[in-house]
């Protein structure tokens, strides 16, 4: 009795995990983040991005959709008329989205996507100009090896400042096309927080990520 018992048992686990991966799935993704920073004068950027993703299939066709990316976001340009900014920031980035497939023929769909993401900055690169006035650090020229990290302004005082915060979040929406196991994605990106740290103690540029992202990527069932 026991051993049936236990054979039944080992069937309906069986069952239940081969019925969950059937509603998992992984895949890649690579493309270009076309990226600036939300400010008039600056100039949309081309920049890398690529990742991991998975999705789950909750029922009614409707989909939970997140990853992991990297993804590189700034922008460069004249700032206020005068004030010259480049900027790389390297994101490491968790979105988690909603979506709703529309099937449109056999083994094509369309799924529009909206929710979060949310961001750690890891890496970067910037170059900025001269008289930013409205620091309150006075005139200073230089380059960041890495934005998020502390930046020595060298004036001799021992003065450090951390450019841009390395953690940043927003609202994302999307629409992917998914023919096969082959899919294509167009992603908007609008950051709701400020990136610009203690370079900007007076609050005068206001800095958000905007970004609009496009991926290529396959998908595999678990």
């Amino acid at each position: 009795m026991k051993t049936k018992l236990c054979i039944i048992l080992s069937m309906l686990i069986g069952m239940s995990v081969v019925k969950l991966s059937a509603q998992v799935r992984l895949g890649a993704e690579v493309g270009v983040n076309m990226a600036r920073l939300g400010v008039k004068g600056d100039h949309r950027q081309v920049l890398p991005v690529g990742g991991l993703t998975i999705d789950y299939q909750l029922g009614n066709n409707i989909m939970l959709l997140s990853g992991i990316y990297h993804t590189t976001k700034g922008a460069n340009g004249l700032v206020d008329g005068s004030r010259e900014l480049m900027v790389r920031l390297g994101y490491l980035e968790l979105p988690v989205m909603f979506g709703y497939r529309i099937p449109v023929v056999e083994h094509i769909s369309l799924v529009p996507q909206l929710g979060a993401y949310f961001a750690c900055g890891v890496n970067g690169y910037g170059e900025f100009g001269s008289n930013f006035v409205h620091t309150g650090i006075g005139n200073t020229d230089g380059i960041w090896y890495n934005p998020f990290e502390r930046f020595d302004l060298k004036t001799g005082k021992n003065e450090y400042i951390e450019p841009f915060e390395r953690f940043d979040s927003g609202l994302r929406f999307a629409l992917s096309a998914e023919v096969y196991k082959f899919n294509l994605s167009l992603a908007y990106d609008l950051g709701l927080k400020k990136t610009w740290k203690e370079f900007d103690p007076d609050n005068y540029f206001k800095y958000k990520n905007r970004s609009v992202a496009i991926t290529i990527g396959y998908k595999f069932n678990l």
